[in-house]
């Protein structure tokens, strides 16, 4: 049976998507929100956890570290997300937030047992990119 846990997050950033013919070629902000799902098999068995798929506490810091990196900034300059060649896309931005929370998942303590399955990133309130493994 395959269960999963989404956590939630949001921060401000700007960025420019220069090469592209409309008014997102100008600087402009969003807030963007951010859900993360982590999915798995077994429920913890024993200790604090158990009962759990994974601690949404522990998750929140995933997702926490990651955000903090792009929040208040200008996404254009964030490396390995934006440049010259490749505008930061909310495609992009999911791919970046996707490397960034698995690099973390199953490193740290109590996440072995998940495995990142979806990154959503809402750049307004009805538009979202999504990356599913």
């Amino acid at each position: 049976m395959q269960r999963s846990v989404t956590v939630i997050g949001s921060f401000c950033a700007a960025h420019c998507l220069h090469r592209y013919v409309g008014k997102c070629s100008q600087l402009h902000g969003h807030t963007w929100r951010v859900e993360v799902t982590w999915r798995g098999d077994q429920l913890q068995q024993e200790g604090p956890c158990t009962g759990m798929l994974c601690d949404f506490a522990l998750l929140k810091q995933v997702l926490e570290r990651c955000l903090v990196q792009l929040d208040h900034k200008l996404l254009n300059d964030v490396p390995r997300l934006g440049g010259e060649l490749t505008p930061p896309t909310a495609e992009l931005l999911a791919q970046w937030i996707w490397d960034e929370v698995g690099a973390q998942t199953g490193s740290a303590h109590s996440t072995d047992n998940v495995k990142l399955a979806c990154v959503r990133i809402w750049e307004t309130d009805r538009t979202y990119a999504e990356l599913r493994a």
